[in-house]
Formats: structure tokens, sequence, C-alpha cells
């Protein structure tokens, strides 16, 4: 698929989001979160030097809770570039040198903050969703690359452009573009 053909559909899932969280339970929110964490995927780049650049699997796990938020049959076996997606639910944080993106439930995060020191955070795409918060949470906790956020009835996407120079990603332009950055 082109870039172009993968940024609409990246656009076109933003759109989507209205209809699930302003109450219709016609879009299942688990689906389009793991979509949009899938399309997302696509607009980052692991530096080709690295283990997790060169692995021909890309690893999206779900850490505690946060397995719950996503179907994995979504995302299990799409294609991310030359590479397999493969959804592996992670118990505890030993083995996250195995994963490319980890996804983190908001409530956690100060747990993986005491847990996972700077240097095994290189080259791993932090995430996370809080539009699972009662309360508007701005801005993502200090760490998070990038965040799903509420935006009115929409989901949308929160980028922390610094972190992830930081963590030795590239995140492409046209996502930055569809995103709302963060300040620190």
């Amino acid at each position: 698929m082109s870039l172009r053909a993968e940024l609409f559909c990246l656009a076109v899932l933003l759109m989507l989001g209205a209809p699930r969280i302003s109450g219709r339970e016609d879009l299942p929110v688990a689906e389009i979160k793991s979509a949009f964490f899938v399309n997302i995927a696509r607009f980052v780049e692991w530096p080709s030097d690295s283990p997790r650049g060169q692995a021909r699997e890309l690893v999206f796990c779900p850490w505690m809770e946060a397995t719950e938020a996503i179907q994995p049959e979504v995302m299990n076996g799409r294609r991310i570039g030359y590479r397999r997606l493969r959804v592996r639910p992670l118990a505890t944080l030993e083995t996250l040198a195995a994963c490319h993106v980890l996804f983190i439930p908001v409530a956690r995060f100060w747990q993986f903050d005491r847990q996972v020191p700077a240097q095994r955070r290189q080259d791993l795409l932090v995430v996370t969703d809080l539009t699972v918060e009662e309360q508007e949470l701005w801005p993502p906790p200090s760490g998070v690359l990038i965040a799903l956020f509420r935006q009115g009835t929409r989901i949308g996407i929160a980028i922390d452009l610094e972190a992830a120079q930081a963590a030795n990603l590239r995140i492409s332009s046209e996502l930055l573009k569809l995103a709302r950055l963060v300040a620190r």
C-alpha cells in the first residue's frame, strides 16, 4: 500500500472514531483503537542498525489490562512495510526487549516509569490511550511518545516529537500533520 493510501486510511479512522465515542454501539471501540495503532505503526521508522530495526516481525505489546482495550485479531498478521505485525501481551516488563510498540494503560505509567530505565526505552514506541479517562488528561505522561486522546467526539493523536527523537525513532511528517504535538 502506498504512503498516500495509508495516510488516507488513517485520516478515515480519525473520522470514524466519532460514532462510537458519542454513544453508538455499531463500531467497537477496541476495533477502532486497534486499527489506529496498526496505522500509526506504519508511520514510524525504527533505526536500521538496531535489533528492533532489523527484526522481521513488528511486535505490539499491550501491558497488563491494556490487552482488553484492543482486538488482537484486527492486528495480527497485518503488514507494516516488509514486516508482519504480531500482538504479544505482556504480564511483566521483563521481556520488553522483544517489543517494538509498548501499549501502557495510563494508570500504570508510574509503574513503567519506575521499572524501565531510559536506556531500555531506546527504539521503543511507547503508546497510551487517554480516551478512557473521565477528565481530559493533558499532556500525556512524560515518556509516552504517542497517545490517543478525545478531540470532541473523535479520537485524536498526540505526539511527543522530542521524546520520539530521544528514543531514536522517526515519525513521518504525514502523521505529524494529523497530530497534536506535545510541548514540554
